[in-house]
């Protein structure tokens, strides 16, 4: 899934596919854009961002894991690691599995051992900025037509349409909900 085919099922849910067929097509690369369309299309881009920043930071986490290598005692995690994707860190471990207490500031990460040896950390990762022709790898797993409706939603919020913002804001909010549970809606409860 690329970024690109989500920006089209966006485009489409707003009405603003031709206004922005020259981004999708090969064949218009000759064609002028208009000032005026570039920002309509950038703010689009910038809508597509926020939304996967929200999904990767509040709804379906990027978890990974760093392995560095830890001296015995006090270790400060900032200048051997970049520290640029960490979000939150979700824990640090050593190699036994066994956590350590860690705390985490804006530009580094405070651990003690009691040897040296390999440590993981574990962190939710910010996702990249992505531009329109990278590949959306990380989130295969939800389906494009969700993700669009978010970033039309997002995209005129942006423009304060807000009511229109509202109505696009929900029925994402309902297809994020149908994929919870590792992709599977979960059956409704019956009371006896």
């Amino acid at each position: 899934m690329t970024v690109l085919e989500i920006l089209k099922i966006a485009s489409n849910y707003l009405n603003l596919e031709e206004e922005f067929e020259p981004f999708f097509e090969s064949s218009s690369q000759g064609n002028a854009i208009s000032e005026q369309t570039q920002a309509k299309y950038n703010k689009l881009l910038l809508a597509f961002n926020n939304i996967i920043s929200e999904i990767a930071m509040t709804k379906y986490p990027l978890i990974k894991v760093a392995q560095v290598n830890a001296i015995s005692g006090e270790n400060q995690i900032g200048l051997i690691l970049d520290l640029s994707d960490v979000g939150k860190v979700i824990k640090v471990s050593t190699k036994d599995g066994q956590p350590l207490v860690f705390l985490q500031t804006n530009d580094k990460i405070v651990f003690k051992t009691q040897a040296s040896g390999v440590v993981y950390i574990e962190y939710c990762a910010i996702p990249k900025i992505y531009k329109a022709d990278d590949d959306l790898n990380e989130f295969n797993s939800l389906d494009k037509r969700v993700i669009a409706l978010g970033i039309a939603g997002e995209y005129l919020y942006l423009n304060e349409i807000y009511d229109d913002s509202e109505v696009f804001r929900k029925e994402y909010e309902k297809g994020l909900k149908k994929y919870a549970r590792n992709g599977k809606v979960m059956p409704r409860r019956k009371f006896v």
